[in-house]
């Protein structure tokens, strides 16, 4: 989603990183996030059974 959808960004703060597997090595942000692997998103949205 492109971020100038969004009006008003000013608390917005980013924690999570998904499909950090899949970044290239010298993509990095300085501030430490949760981050989540290809595998843990699947079986996040997988159906119960």
């Amino acid at each position: 989603m492109p971020v100038g959808m969004f009006p008003d960004l000013n608390d917005l703060e980013m924690d999570m990183q998904y499909f950090v597997d899949m970044r290239p090595s010298y993509y990095c942000f300085s501030n430490k996030t949760k981050e989540m692997t290809t595998t843990e998103i699947m079986a996040l949205f997988a159906p119960k059974m």
